[in-house]
């Protein structure tokens, strides 16, 4: 019986590449993540931008129903802000026509939708006639025959803000932001005035 020795191999070992990144491979993958980052940050702010606008123009709607509805109701109205869903709401104080011997009562308005303020934008202040209210919990009352409070809601993020006015008398409101008016929505055109009186609407 013979027995077998076994020798050493004369072959070169085979490289074997050691279990980390090398220098160059980090500085690839850190400039992808700064070219990637460089595109999709202002994107994202800009988004945010348009969510606070966006929500501001929601808020002139809800505060132009406002005016509407307290210019031509009967009884008071109120602008509030519900604190359990965080949303703005247009009550109006009337009777119950289940049991009209009963004294009126604030009902939510059957002619209004609520505004939702969604996440990520915050009702930062609220002034009536220049006094601040609490940004969370606020009611607003404008009664028939007395003019209504000048309004003024700030809404906003860490970056934007904007602030809904709607002046005493006004029938609509308007946006401002860093001082500057903005245009919302619609505006009335005197077409005489233009020299359009014969132009189609």
């Amino acid at each position: 019986m013979t027995a077998v020795i076994a020798r050493p191999s004369t072959l070169p070992m085979p490289y074997r590449r050691p279990n980390a990144f090398t220098l160059m491979e980090i500085l690839v993958v850190a400039v992808i993540l700064a070219v990637i980052g460089a595109m999709i940050v202002p994107r994202l702010a800009g988004q945010r931008t348009f969510t606070v606008q966006l929500t501001g123009e929601r808020v002139a709607e809800m505060l132009g129903t406002f005016a509407f509805r307290s210019s031509l109701a009967g009884q008071p109205v109120a602008l509030m802000r519900n604190p359990e869903t965080a949303q703005l709401e247009i009550w109006v104080l009337d009777m119950d026509p289940e049991h009209p011997d009963r004294p009126a009562e604030w009902r939510p308005d059957r002619f209004s939708r609520t505004c939702v303020i969604p996440d990520g934008v915050a009702v930062l202040e609220v002034r009536a006639n220049g006094q601040r209210l609490v940004p969370d919990e606020w009611r607003v009352i404008a009664s028939p025959g007395i003019p209504r409070p000048r309004l003024e809601i700030v809404i906003g993020d860490d970056a934007t803000e904007i602030t809904v006015v709607l002046e005493p008398r006004a029938s609509a409101p308007y946006l401002t932001s860093e001082g500057r008016p903005q245009a919302i929505g619609r505006t009335p055109i005197d077409l005489d005035r233009e020299g359009r009186e014969r132009e189609l609407w």
